[in-house]
């Protein structure tokens, strides 16, 4: 399976490129109430969680319709299975935006001549 494009998603290896008809065949007998672990499709597959991860990234970027909790992944059959899947990617994004911009202002600072050392602890 050839996917330009796709090369720097972290854990994509050949390997797991080589898995994702299997993959899709397994993700789809699994709806919401009945979700799938990572390490059951590592197994499965004989891949890593990374690439457990880097799989369903892939497929997410395609629009593939694949929820995700803490009880595992699961083949979305309504908009509405995807809402918790959503949240959770956009708060992570919200999150990592506020640490992105806290770093920017940390280079400023540096490229200003700020002394971290005289600086007080202020959370």
């Amino acid at each position: 399976m050839n996917l330009p494009g796709y090369e720097n998603i972290p854990g994509l290896t050949p390997r797991a490129v080589e898995q994702i008809p299997r993959f899709l065949v397994g993700i789809k007998r699994h709806w919401k109430s009945d979700p799938v672990k990572s390490p059951k499709i590592e197994k499965a597959l004989g891949i890593k969680d990374t690439e457990v991860r880097a799989i369903v990234s892939l497929l997410r970027i395609k629009a593939y319709p694949i929820g995700s909790g803490s009880k595992g992944y699961w083949w979305a059959t309504r908009s509405c299975e995807l809402v918790s899947t959503r949240d959770h990617i956009q708060g992570r994004h919200r999150r990592l935006k506020a640490v992105d911009e806290g770093l920017e202002r940390a280079q400023n600072n540096l490229q200003t001549g700020m002394d971290y050392n005289q600086m007080e602890i202020a959370l």
